[in-house]
Parts: structure tokens; sequence; C-alpha cells
């Protein structure tokens, strides 16, 4: 029998290749200033958060944090809060909640944050069971994660 990691890793290998990069350009063009010279936009700073198979990303609207939720190497939903501060270059990694298993649909995981508040968000993804679900995180003022409920 396959282990959980191998059974993700192949389901979601072209989820991964098509959804990461398009979540890195949005974090670049949310954390970039044009530039001027003939190259275009050039990235400031950036940071990393290990090996996942699918993202999601969504600014809140506590000035200067945003939201990231993943699927990791495991297969579990987790959700990271993050500061991008702007006055030492650098994006800070805050809170971490992992909330389960993600469903490995087809074509990779299906996953979505939006911002619902000041200091809440909403996730949305297909479950272990393929099912739909809807899970609510509040986000305290130094970046930690607690889980609000989910339908």
């Amino acid at each position: 029998m396959r282990s959980r990691t191998e059974r993700y890793s192949k389901k979601w290998r072209v989820g991964a290749l098509l959804a990461s990069p398009v979540v890195a350009l949005v974090m670049l063009g949310a954390l970039m200033q044009p530039s001027a010279s003939a190259q275009g936009v050039q990235a400031n700073y950036s940071a990393t958060a290990g090996k996942v198979f699918a993202t999601a990303v969504a600014p809140l609207a506590a000035s200067n944090w945003f939201v990231t939720a993943v699927v990791n190497s495991a297969g579990d939903l987790e959700v990271i809060t993050w500061y991008n501060n702007t006055s030492s270059s650098q994006i800070q990694r805050f809170g971490t909640f992992t909330a389960g298993a993600v469903a490995a649909m087809q074509y990779g995981p299906v996953l979505a944050v939006a911002p619902i508040a000041s200091d809440r968000f909403v996730v949305a993804l297909a479950n272990s069971s393929s099912e739909l679900e809807l899970i609510v995180f509040a986000m305290d003022l130094v970046g930690n994660i607690s889980r609000q409920g989910s339908v």
C-alpha cells in the first residue's frame, strides 16, 4: 500500500505545478514595487515555508498582514500568517494552524482563502471526504491563528 505522501504527490503533481507559480506571482505582485529598469518588476525580498502541493494567499485588513493556506507534504491543510515588515525588508512567519486532511483530486487539491473581517478569514477546500468545507479562522494581534468553526 502506498503511503499518504506518495498518494498525494502523484495526484497533485500537475496541480502543484499549476498552482504554485500562479500563487508565487500573486505574492510577488503584492510585495514588489515597480522598477524603472529595463528588466521590469523585481522582487525586494521573500520567505519560504517548505514543500507544499497547493497554495492560496489573501491579504488581511490588518496592515501588512497576509495569510497562506497550503496543502503540506502530509496532505493536510496548513494555514500560516505572515507579516510584511517593510521597515526591515523581511516577510516574517507568525502563526501556523494544521486543520486536517484535504482530498486528493484528479488535478490537484482545490483550495481558496479570503478575508471576511479585519481579523478573520475563511478557507474553502475539498475535505478528506471530497466534500466542500468552509473553515473560519481568526488571527490575534501577534499573528496566532485559532479555528472558529466550519460548515
